[in-house]
This record gives structure tokens, C-alpha cells and sequence, in this order.
């Protein structure tokens, strides 16, 4: 009896727990304090003016769901939740890379 699905292991999708690639990254361009708002079941983040952020996820609402990283990217992210994307500018990895690089 052939199996009639070659691939050992059907589940293609990527665990739960698995930490997302990023869309690209941003850097904050202002302040937000978000005042215990809520999207779905994640809490905004509160953001400052530089802080570099991973983009994980993007809704059409304009709320971005994204890693912070507020010590720079070499650094460990603080948390992961949702901002609105008014507050933050895409950078070009190339930058990322950079300030890795010199850290």
C-alpha cells in the first residue's frame, strides 16, 4: 500500500511558539503611550523616539504587530505587541546590519 502523501511530515506550518521572520524594520519616530489599550489579545507597546522595532505582522487597520527592541538591535527585544504604524519609519536593513556590526 503506497502512502498517498510522501512527505513525512505533513505540518508544513510553523510551530506556534516559532519566532517569526520579520517584514523589515523601523525605527520610532515619536513617542506613544498607548493607556492599556488592547489589540485583540496582545497589549500596544509603549514606544520612544528611537527605538528600533522588528515588524512581524501588519493589520489593515493601520496597527503593526512587531518586536521591540529599544537598546538597538544587537540588544535582547523587550516584548512583542502591537503599535500603530503612524509612530514608525521603515529603515533598510542595511542599517540594521550596521549597527549590529559596530556593537
Amino acid at each position: 500500500n503506497p502512502n498517498p502523501n510522501p512527505n513525512p511530515n505533513p505540518n508544513t506550518e510553523p510551530e506556534p511558539d516559532a519566532d517569526p521572520k520579520p517584514v523589515g524594520w523601523v525605527r520610532i519616530v515619536a513617542d506613544f503611550d498607548p493607556g492599556g489599550m488592547r489589540f485583540g489579545d496582545e497589549a500596544a507597546l509603549f514606544l520612544a523616539c528611537g527605538d528600533l522595532a522588528a515588524v512581524l505582522d501588519q493589520d489593515e487597520s493601520g496597527w503593526w504587530r512587531g518586536r521591540l527592541f529599544p537598546e538597538g538591535a544587537e540588544a535582547a527585544p523587550i516584548e512583542v505587541g502591537w503599535f500603530p504604524c503612524t509612530f514608525a519609519e521603515w529603515i533598510p536593513d542595511d542599517i540594521v546590519l550596521e549597527s549590529e556590526a559596530q556593537a
